[in-house]
């Protein structure tokens, strides 16, 4: 402890050269190991809150970063939480949608390797519970309601495009991922409701690293 105090008396670091420009993400892919994760992380609005259902499969469980990119209840310090999820488990926590200004949530999960959700809407949500899941390095789209409208399916960043999907009642669809290699980057998007997934499937084999960054 001693030495470690001692260390904020020392003279900073110094010797190196700077770079010609910003610094850039060497192109191409690399091999990627295989990962234990098997995540997901559903959002609905109800009673007042948006009900985060965070789990872990029994591979691994996994830590997630949860955040509002504005304030909630009125203050910056509040807007972001931390989970710990163990292996085969899962945890439910509720952001009370007063917090948010006008009513409107807006919150972005992170977890490791890519994994990302993002819920944004209001009270007036329509009557949706949007969710994927694995299917043999595939994923799997699952719409539960009646909505009343078109909603729109967009690959944000593998280029399979957009379709528009009209919701009479469940809907499930499978989306492939052969071509991006596991990775997807897929938005849900009705009116002011949107629903955004993003990260690798893990289906136990040796892929690469994510082919957006290359």
């Amino acid at each position: 402890m001693e030495y470690v105090n001692k260390a904020q008396y020392r003279p900073l670091p110094g010797g190196w050269k700077d770079l010609p420009g910003p610094a850039r993400q060497e192109k191409g892919t690399r091999p990627s190991t295989a990962l234990p994760y098997s995540l997901t992380v559903d959002g609905v609005a109800r009673e007042g809150g948006l009900v985060l259902t965070l789990a872990a499969g029994k591979g691994a469980g996994s830590g997630f970063h949860a955040y509002t990119p504005g304030l909630y209840k009125g203050s910056s310090r509040l807007r972001t939480r931390a989970y710990a999820v163990a292996a085969g488990s899962s945890l439910q926590d509720v952001w009370e949608l007063a917090g948010f200004p006008d009513g409107k949530y807006d919150v972005r999960v992170h977890g490791p390797n890519g994994f990302y959700r993002e819920f944004v809407g209001s009270a007036f949500d329509p009557a949706l519970d949007v969710r994927v899941g694995y299917v043999d390095g595939d994923l799997e789209l699952r719409i539960i309601g009646h909505a009343g409208a078109a909603m729109v399916l967009t690959d944000e960043s593998y280029g399979s495009g957009r379709r528009v999907l009209k919701v009479d009642s469940s809907l499930k669809l499978r989306l492939g991922l052969k071509r991006s290699q596991r990775w997807y980057d897929f938005s849900v998007v009705m009116g002011g409701f949107r629903r955004r997934f993003a990260g690798r499937v893990e289906d136990g084999s040796i892929g690469v690293s994510d082919p957006a960054m290359a």
